[in-house]
């Protein structure tokens, strides 16, 4: 998994990407993302901001495993090397992130403050890419710091570890829940409740 002390990857630059919706990262050498890992870019155009985007899936570009290289060793008895990523240019993974928000500074009442709004820029390709803060995490989820100001519902996957404290306010009337079978939509109502209670 990476780290907020340095990049994780690389904007690249495709037919398709960088976009106002879309990137695609190459992962530098030894670096893991989990589905679902917020991640962020500063972009620096017209102003500078940070675009927070969500891992959405990835691959592995690895010739020496291809399906024709493991046939001919398989049909040749003969065992395929193994070079690592750090030592070829051809070994590489690439993940793809949707964009989901930027962060960017705005004055409100003589105070310079973080504001978030839906991307108005695209990443500039050749950036470097970072796991989220947590403080972005909180800010981007809406959610609360601490755990007296909401109802704590555990911590986020994947990423940075993040508390997910929900706010109170978001307990109305009515509240949905959905999820697949066994996806834990029980258990969460229960957490809720036990929070609730609290």
């Amino acid at each position: 998994m990476g780290s907020q002390n340095y990049p994780i990857g690389t904007v690249v630059s495709d037919e398709e990407t960088p976009s106002f919706e879309t990137v695609r990262i190459k992962l530098k050498a030894g670096k893991h993302l989990k589905p679902s890992t917020l991640i962020k870019m500063e972009v620096d155009r017209e102003e500078k901001t940070t675009l927070i985007g969500r891992i959405r899936s990835g691959y592995e570009s690895n010739p020496n495993k291809s399906i024709a290289s493991v046939t001919v060793g398989d049909g040749l008895g003969i065992p395929i090397p193994s070079i690592s990523e750090e030592n070829s240019i051809d070994i590489y993974r690439l993940v793809e992130a949707d964009l989901i928000e930027e962060i960017f500074d705005e004055i409100k009442n003589g105070k310079k403050m973080k504001s978030m709004r839906s991307p108005q820029n695209f990443p500039n390709a050749g950036a470097e890419v970072w796991i989220a803060h947590p403080n972005e995490v909180i800010k981007v989820l809406g959610i609360e710091q601490e755990k007296s100001e909401g109802l704590y519902l555990g911590k986020t996957v994947g990423g940075i570890e993040t508390n997910f404290i929900l706010k109170k306010q978001a307990i109305q009337r009515h509240f949905f829940i959905g999820g697949t079978t066994g996806s834990g939509k029980s258990y969460a109502m229960g957490v809720i409740a036990e929070e609730l209670i609290k």
